[in-house]
């Protein structure tokens, strides 16, 4: 079991209980046999506690988070303040560039500053014409463009998802219809 191993701080055990979901826990911190290929993906969603409206508070920061699919290109608005994600809205743009979804966005939402972005924005071929990423379409029309160089893992990012969840930092808007079905 990773918390009796005492080579490790105990700071170590409680990120790993901050992140990951219960099953994922199971398997390592517990080293128990957990089967994690079957059943729903996202399984620490209830729409009866994640999905509710939330009015933006004082000092939350509005971000978009963009992938670059070839169509639709898709992208979600939400808030954030410290470690709260409240999702605000959605959007599919078809047959579309990161040039106008930059538009748009700055046309809808002009308070929105910082764009967390799929890495795969920054090769040429996810750009409209001109050669141009769509990572620089974006920092063009005046966002700040968050990404790592290539996209974390998936069991990683659905981690995440799960422990965000679970604790009760991530929340959706009744609006963003799609995302929660996909949840």
């Amino acid at each position: 079991s990773t918390a009796e191993n005492r080579a490790l701080d105990v700071e170590y055990v409680q990120r790993m209980e901050a992140a990951y979901d219960d099953a994922a826990l199971a398997a390592y911190r517990d080293g128990q046999f957990t089967n994690m290929t079957q059943g729903r993906v996202y399984h620490s969603f209830d729409s009866t506690i994640h999905v509710t409206d939330e009015v933006m508070p004082d000092g939350a920061e509005l971000c978009v988070g963009m992938d670059f699919n070839v169509d639709p290109m898709a992208f979600l608005v939400f808030w954030r303040k410290g470690d709260r994600v409240h999702f605000v809205a959605e959007f599919e743009h078809f047959d579309s560039d990161a040039e106008e979804c930059a538009a748009f966005i700055r046309s809808k939402y002009p308070d929105a500053r910082k764009v967390y972005a799929d890495a795969s924005g920054s090769q040429r071929s996810h750009a409209g014409g001109g050669g141009k990423s769509a990572h620089a379409y974006l920092r063009q029309a005046g966002l700040q463009v968050t990404c790592r160089s290539a996209n974390p893992a998936i069991i990683d990012r659905v981690n995440a998802v799960n422990g965000g969840l679970r604790h009760g930092r991530v929340t959706i808007s009744k609006e963003c219809r799609k995302l929660r079905t996909y949840l």
